[in-house]
């Protein structure tokens, strides 16, 4: 997350992603936060180099990158949801 200062973090609205990013959005440094309706349209603004990253649930984007090589899961983030 280190890597995240000063760039643009892409969230699904009112997710865990979106209330974990919100919450650390000044630990991190994220210039921005941009929610999304799905993850579709976030995909394509992460392509496009529109946003530098998406939060979101791993089994999603795990089946969304497996046959896009440019696309990866880089970091697992606790929350409280997942530690539950």
């Amino acid at each position: 997350m280190a890597e995240m200062e000063d760039k643009v973090v892409g969230v699904d609205t009112g997710s865990t992603g979106d209330m974990w990013a919100t919450e650390k959005q000044a630990e991190y440094g994220f210039a921005e936060i941009r929610r999304y309706e799905g993850l579709a349209p976030a995909m394509l603004d992460l392509q496009a180099g529109r946003i530098d990253g998406y939060v979101s649930d791993i089994p999603a984007l795990q089946y969304y990158v497996k046959d896009k090589p440019q696309l990866a899961v880089v970091e697992r983030i606790p929350t409280e949801r997942s530690i539950r």
